[in-house]
């Protein structure tokens, strides 16, 4: 049901104008397409990197702990706003190979509509940070 909602949510929001901002301040937050739905949830909603995102739920079964271990209990799910992130599209006949070359991953095997969650690294595997990459057909 949550995530019915949450699909609804997110599909009757206009499209935002991306913004990038990596520190919080006394400016106005904007709300995520499922602030709505986090509200509802009874979220504790703070400035993060120039949106409005929930912190914790502030319910009897909400809270960090809980929320950690429901999580990763079986038979059970959770949703994490990412609609704050930003996201790129890669076009040329080379981008496979480029995305190979800094992803974690075989990327080449990636359907069309398939994604994966991967690890950006630096030439010497150093992580830099976790992405989600996802296979749209022309990129």
């Amino acid at each position: 049901k949550i995530l019915d909602m949450a699909a609804a949510l997110f599909t009757s929001k206009l499209v935002r104008q991306p913004i990038r901002a990596f520190s919080a301040g006394a400016e106005t937050s904007i709300p995520t397409a499922l602030h709505d739905l986090h509200v509802s949830l009874k979220g504790k909603m703070v400035p993060f990197a120039g949106y409005s995102l929930p912190v914790l739920y502030e319910t009897p079964e909400g809270g960090v702990v809980n929320e950690h271990m429901h999580t990763r209990s079986e038979g059970c799910s959770s949703i994490f706003d990412v609609s704050h992130m930003g996201q790129i599209k890669w076009y040329g006949k080379d981008r496979v190979k480029f995305l190979e070359s800094v992803l974690v991953g075989d990327i080449a095997s990636l359907g069309e509509g398939e994604g994966k969650l991967s690890l950006i690294t630096t030439d010497k595997g150093t992580i830099i940070d976790d992405t989600v990459l996802g296979n749209a057909g022309n990129h």
